[in-house]
C-alpha cells in the first residue's frame, strides 16, 4: 500500500491530479484497501478515480464502467444499496453499449446486481439477471466452470426466496456436483451448498433429508 501511495504522490506531482495514470493509481489503491478490509478508504480512493475517469473520458468508456462497478461493490458492503444499484445500472448501460451482450464483463455486472437485489429482498428483480449471467458464462466457459457454479447457487437462493423450492433444489444439486468435480468432495463450497440444500429441504418439510445434509455440512466444516 505504501508503494501505491508513493506512486500516487509522484504521479500527482509530475503528471498532475487529472492525468489518467493518477486515476489508475487511485483505483488500484481502492482495490488494495478493499482487499485489506479498509472499506472507507477504498470508497474514498475509488470515488476520486471515478470522478477523474469521467472527467477524462466521459461517460461512455469501458474503464469508467469498471471503476463504477468497483465502487458499486464497495457501497454494497457498507449498506449503501441505493447508491450501489444506481452505479451497477450505470455500469451495465455503458457495458451494453460498448461490449457484446455475451461479454464476461456484462455477465459479472448482471451477477453483482442480482446479488444486490437478493440482499435487498427483491428476488423478482434478481431472477432474470441470474438467468442472463448463467447463460453467458455457460457459453463462454462451458458447463463445468466456477462461474457457472456461482451463478447456479445464486439462482437457487433466489428461487428459494420466491418459493419455487423444487427448482431451487435442482440448481443446488447441479452446483453440488460441479463443486465436487472441480474441488473434490471436501471443499468449503461443497459444505455451503449442502447446508443451503438442507435449508431448501427444510422449507419443503423434508426434515429427515434436511437433517442428514446439515450433518454432512457440519462434518466438512470441522
Amino acid at each position: 500500500e505504501s508503494l501505491y501511495r508513493r506512486a500516487l504522490e509522484i504521479r500527482e506531482s509530475t503528471l498532475g491530479p487529472n492525468h489518467p495514470e493518477t486515476a489508475y493509481t487511485l483505483n488500484a489503491l481502492g482495490v488494495l484497501c478493499h482487499g485489506q478490509g479498509k472499506i472507507n478508504e477504498a470508497i474514498s480512493y475509488t470515488e476520486r478515480a471515478a470522478h477523474l475517469y469521467k472527467t477524462i473520458w466521459g461517460n461512455s468508456n469501458i474503464d469508467v464502467a469498471r471503476v463504477l462497478h468497483n465502487l458499486a461493490g464497495y457501497y454494497r458492503v457498507v449498506g449503501k444499496f441505493y447508491e450501489a444499484e444506481r452505479l451497477y445500472l450505470e455500469t451495465l448501460n455503458i457495458k451494453q453499449k460498448l461490449l457484446p451482450e455475451n461479454h464476461p464483463d456484462v455477465a459479472i455486472t448482471y451477477y453483482q446486481l442480482a446479488e444486490l437485489y437478493k440482499v435487498q429482498g427483491f428476488p423478482q428483480k434478481a431472477e432474470p439477471l441470474c438467468v442472463k449471467c448463467l447463460k453467458i458464462w455457460e457459453e463462454i466457459y462451458g458447463p463445468d466452470d466456477i462461474h457457472v457454479g456461482n451463478a447456479l447457487c445464486l439462482w437457487a437462493e433466489v428461487l428459494k426466496f420466491l418459493g419455487r423450492l423444487e427448482e431451487s433444489e435442482n440448481h443446488y444439486k447441479r452446483a453440488l456436483e460441479l463443486w465436487k468435480k472441480i474441488y473434490g468432495p471436501e471443499h468449503p463450497n461443497v459444505a455451503t451448498t449442502l447446508n443451503n440444500l438442507a435449508e431448501t429441504h427444510r422449507f419443503q418439510q423434508r426434515y429427515i433429508e434436511a437433517e442428514k445434509l446439515y450433518f454432512d455440512a457440519i462434518d466438512l466444516w470441522r
